[in-house]
């Protein structure tokens, strides 16, 4: 650099004019070749976290800011599963962004109205009900969203974060992870698309919807299922017909009772043994996290777009590339 300034002292004011703008150029160039702030990390076509580029210096994410669809001031609100965990800490967000109610549909009645009590004495009387809801039952989905429709008006955004892992019981474990989700999902979207004025559905699927896990296949079965169940319906042909915006969210290894002691109810013995290795190789996050992800996806989010939570990061997942880069045999057509 100190050698080009010396020769350009020596050249005419028009020539010096000309190198140092091919000179600023091809820097333009280089720096343009190298990724310093890359958001995504690509694995087997999926971008599932930040990528860590060899350099001396620290680089920071600069997260993005997109458009706002949704403002939760004065509207109405559910989340199944939300008695405790991520559904909790998004009933606790919904609220604290000035939501008029959140109703919390699940199945415990005592865990329900624990916390109902605590959001009640946090926000204010009546602003969280429960609704005891039984996902494998369909009556009970419409039921309750009946009843928290008449009393409170029209409901404009669902949250669905519920789940079990349970291997030993795989058969009740894809009934309730699977297709609880899909009747709770179509439940929702029936219910949006009917009130003419569209709405929002978050569904949580978890991280083994983005990996294997040799522990716990039937866990990572439901929630790969899910994946696929929101992506569908968040396309952009339904949601231009309906207004009704689904959204799924893979939280990380995050500190609920989904895998509390769930070596134990693995498959197999050996399998149990793989899902502990797996759970404690994974750093843990708080509830806490996911809830303010939650509502910052119900306020941001693209219908059928795919999001991941990662140590306090939220990270948009493209899952649409397919790669066909190696090929190993051709057969006659």
């Amino acid at each position: 650099m100190i050698r080009f300034l010396c020769t350009l002292r020596k050249i005419s004011t028009p020539l010096k004019k000309q190198a140092l703008n091919r000179f600023l150029f091809q820097k333009k160039i280089e720096f343009s070749n190298k990724v310093y702030f890359s958001g995504t990390k690509i694995t087997n076509g999926c971008a599932c976290e930040p990528s860590k580029e060899k350099s001396n210096k620290k680089h920071r994410l600069r997260p993005r800011i997109l458009d706002e669809f949704f403002d939760l001031n004065c509207k109405t609100a559910v989340v199944i599963g939300g008695a405790d965990g991520i559904g909790y800490a998004a009933a606790h967000e919904i609220l604290s962004n000035k939501a008029k109610v959140v109703g919390i549909f699940g199945k415990n009645i005592c865990k329900g109205m624990e916390a109902c009590h605590a959001l009640n004495c946090r926000f204010g009387k009546r602003r969280a009900v429960f609704f005891k809801v039984d996902v494998t039952s369909k009556t009970d989905i419409d039921c309750a969203i009946c009843k928290l429709s008449d009393e409170f008006g029209v409901i404009e955004a669902f949250v669905n974060s519920f789940g079990i892992c349970d291997g030993k019981n795989w058969e009740y474990e894809l009934n309730t992870n699977l297709i609880g989700m899909a009747r709770s999902t179509i439940a929702a979207h029936n219910y949006l698309s009917c009130t003419k004025k569209g709405g929002v559905i978050v569904n949580t699927a978890g991280i083994f919807g983005m990996v294997a896990s040799a522990g716990c296949p039937t866990t990572c079965a439901a929630q790969h299922g899910v994946i696929g169940l929101s992506k569908s319906f968040g396309k952009e042909t339904l949601f231009k017909h309906t207004k009704v915006r689904v959204i799924t969210l893979c939280p990380g290894m995050t500190e609920t009772k989904l895998f509390k002691d769930a070596n134990k109810r693995a498959l197999t013995t050996f399998m149990g043994k793989c899902l502990q290795e797996e759970i404690e190789s994974m750093k843990k996050q708080r509830p806490e996290v996911c809830g303010s992800a939650i509502v910052w996806l119900i306020r941001h989010g693209v219908s059928g777009s795919l999001w991941m939570i990662k140590d306090c990061n939220l990270y948009k997942i493209n899952c649409e590339v397919l790669n066909f880069t190696e090929l190993y045999n051709q057969f006659p057509a």
